[in-house]
């Protein structure tokens, strides 16, 4: 079984800023939502396996989730941490267009993230997040900490659904997805975990920035992926879909 989260809200993601492998610190929100989902995680399956991304953000998660859940083991791994952006990451969606004003016309569809001046590829990113999801089925329960996008990526490929459709799913802060041996996908919300009045406060996250609205001209199977074996062994077909966000752009 395995659980995927999110880090907790950032001060970059408050001021809308792109993080990629830059980093920024969690909020005080940030620090409840870590919380709240370790607490989450105690209640369903309390996994004794913590990997996550090496960014500080996604660390500092990790070992607030620990204070929940004694004993689990925390394993960085490199696979997990955000798409970088290079140049860009620090600034913001409009900061970009300033600098990179035909950035769009050029690589439409989204796909100018995968453009960022020393930053990474979309081939590079399916290829690692693919192997952690393979290794990552072969526990029996492990939690994975990770960012935004990457998230979503993941989401899709266990899934088996087209880019497109992946890159539209929505990147709480304050939930954790249950990746289902067949494919299927649940989403625990940390309000099953809240605590009675005067313990623990969790505070309702606003709509998170939002995803891309697509970073492919078209939609491409991420099921062929696994064909290939650039992904993921999951099989079965897509039973429930995960909720989608309406608009806006995720900063990782």
């Amino acid at each position: 079984m395995i659980y995927l989260l999110r880090h907790g809200q950032t001060e970059f993601n408050l001021q809308g800023r792109y993080q990629g492998w830059s980093d920024s610190p969690l909020t005080a929100e940030g620090r409840r939502q870590a919380l709240a989902c370790g607490k989450l995680l105690e209640r369903h399956d309390k996994p004794r396996m913590l990997w996550v991304s090496p960014l500080p953000r996604a660390r500092e998660t990790a070992r607030l989730i620990a204070q929940v859940i004694p004993g689990i083991s925390i394993r960085e791994d490199d696979r997990l941490r955000e798409v970088s952006l290079g140049e860009w990451e620090g600034k913001t969606r409009a900061e970009i267009a300033v600098e990179s004003p035909s950035l769009r016309k050029l690589h439409p569809g989204g796909r100018w993230v995968f453009h960022a001046p020393a930053g990474e590829s979309q081939e590079a990113v399916l290829g690692r997040i693919g192997s952690v999801l393979a290794d990552a089925a072969r526990e029996p329960t492990v939690a994975l900490v990770s960012h935004g996008l990457v998230g979503r990526m993941m989401r899709g490929l266990h899934a088996g659904l087209p880019l497109t459709e992946a890159l539209r799913l929505e990147a709480p802060q304050d939930a954790i997805f249950r990746l289902l041996p067949d494919g299927r996908i649940d989403r625990l919300s940390v309000r099953e975990a809240e605590p009675p009045p005067g313990e623990l406060p969790v505070l309702p996250l606003e709509e998170d920035a939002g995803t891309l609205p697509s970073l492919f001209d078209r939609p491409k199977d991420l099921g062929q992926l696994r064909a290939t074996g650039q992904a993921t062994g999951h099989e079965g077909a897509v039973e429930n879909r995960e909720r989608s966000a309406s608009q806006g752009e995720g900063k990782g």
